[in-house]
């Protein structure tokens, strides 16, 4: 299956699984399932921005390949650990049309994503295909 096809059935099933907590769980309860996946994944986004450093950059372009610390095993940890802190704060807020705002988001990251993974291929061929071999997603 096509990876970005992929990582947007699974952003449907997070969100079908966010949506029902909200209808399902009372505030207190969605209130500490949030901080409890929310606030850990915000340090990780803050930690993998960190750990790209001079590699960070808002368009897509091949300053260098960080394969060191979360890079190591996701991609993309930066749009997936912002993904997961939004699903925090979303059940937090307690409103599942938040969900849909999230999954456009989703949608552009995947786009993204793919951008990225272009130039990097492009920038670096094999030594890119091979460090894709290494990672989860």
């Amino acid at each position: 299956m096509n990876n970005s096809i992929s990582k947007l059935i699974a952003a449907i099933v997070l969100a079908a699984i966010t949506a029902w907590a909200i209808t399902f769980f009372d505030s207190n309860t969605r209130l500490i399932a949030g901080i409890v996946i929310g606030v850990p994944m915000l340090i990780m986004l803050i930690v993998s921005r960190k750990q790209l450093g001079k590699y960070f950059a808002v368009m897509p372009e091949a300053k260098g390949l960080m394969t060191g610390g979360f890079y190591s095993k996701i991609r993309h940890p930066m749009y997936f650990f912002l993904d997961m802190t939004l699903l925090g704060a979303i059940l937090i807020a307690g409103f599942w049309w938040l969900l849909i705002v999230w999954l456009a988001i989703v949608i552009l990251q995947v786009i993204q994503s793919a951008r990225e993974e272009k130039v990097l291929h492009a920038a670096f061929g094999g030594k890119y295909e091979e460090y894709k071999k290494g990672t989860w997603f």
